[in-house]
């Protein structure tokens, strides 16, 4: 509470990190002895090259990065735009608040790469396992603008979301079908829900869950398809968007479960890959075997949290480049 009782800052390169401590040496040498001066001016460069490096790779690039990271049992999607601003969706977070994976993960994510500003944060729905990470987040860094969707104030931990980002001066925006954004070149679309949206479900998490925000990224031929933690009412709901759900990515809704994935909801978005993020282990047995089956069947690929690890995909709007923490690069057009 106490301020610049602390000061973050992002992971340097490795290079600079074993560059500092000789260059620190010999300017402390040039006090004594002018002709460390030379020697000085090679540390610093050595020092300054690799950071100036990493500042340009992260900030000039057209292209856009998507990566689903592993926070366990839950959703966290990073992506960095082409023109350098970054946004995430949902946040991952425990059901029972024990484990901060805002902290834990997503904080020394951000500093890794560098991110010290969240230009638009998106909560599909205000569950803990897609919510409670950004309470971190909003707290801890610059974010600019929060999406919610149209149950959010209708549930506690909406309500606390919503309630901490005012505190922050956090601008929000409660977002339905038809909403349009750009972003570096990058088309985001609202597919769902409606702004007529009326629940749909046997219990009040499953509505919840069917009032996921669906939201789409389009980038020249490469499309990202975000469900949330949708079930097969909102899937049906979704059918008559006909060619609009056609995505080369799904994030396959929630988590894999039995009760998303229908088949002809699959067929309308006709990925190529899917990504199912899920914790190890976890009590609900995500993802479902016959769900698995299914995507199999229809022939994607699938990609899984609990055991690639992080899925990190780039594309530059013709190709797509998949890597994950726990394999190597794979190129696709």
């Amino acid at each position: 509470s106490i301020p610049l009782a602390s000061i973050s800052i992002p992971t340097p390169p490795l290079l600079s990190i074993v560059a500092l401590f000789p260059l620190i040496g010999s300017v402390l040498y040039c006090r004594k002895n002018r002709r460390w001066l030379p020697v000085s001016l090679i540390f610093a460069i050595f020092f300054l090259t690799p950071l100036i490096v990493k500042y340009i790779s992260t900030q000039m690039s057209n292209n856009l990065s998507v990566t689903f990271l592993d926070v366990g049992q839950g959703d966290a999607s990073y992506i960095r735009f082409p023109n350098g601003q970054d946004m995430m969706i949902d946040s991952g977070g425990s059901r029972e608040g024990r484990v901060d994976i805002g902290q834990v993960v997503l904080l020394p994510f951000m500093k890794y790469n560098w991110v010290s500003r969240l230009n638009l944060i998106v909560n599909s729905h205000p569950h803990p396992d897609h919510t409670r990470g950004f309470f971190t987040l909003i707290d801890q860094m610059h974010v600019d603008r929060m999406w919610l969707g149209p149950i959010a104030l209708e549930n506690p931990l909406g309500l606390d979301i919503y309630s901490l980002a005012s505190t922050k001066k956090v601008t929000k925006e409660i977002v339905t079908s038809g909403k349009r954004y750009v972003i570096g070149n990058v088309l985001l679309e609202v597919l769902y829900p409606p702004a007529d949206y009326v629940a749909v479900g046997r219990s009040l998490e499953n509505q919840e869950n069917n009032s996921s925000l669906v939201i789409k990224l389009s980038y020249g031929r490469i499309n990202f398809l975000f469900t949330g933690d949708l079930e097969k009412e909102g899937e049906n709901a979704l059918l008559p968007l006909g060619e609009k759900l056609a995505s080369t990515v799904l994030k396959i809704p929630h988590h894999g479960s039995v009760s998303s994935s229908t088949v002809p909801f699959i067929k309308q978005v006709s990925p190529k890959f899917g990504v199912i993020q899920a914790g190890s282990g976890n009590p609900f047995s995500h993802p479902n075997r016959k769900i698995l089956q299914r995507y199999a069947d229809l022939g994607v690929i699938i990609y899984r949290t609990d055991r690639d690890g992080a899925v990190s995909m780039v594309t530059d709007g013709r190709e797509l480049r998949i890597s994950t923490f726990n394999q190597s690069s794979r190129k696709t057009r």
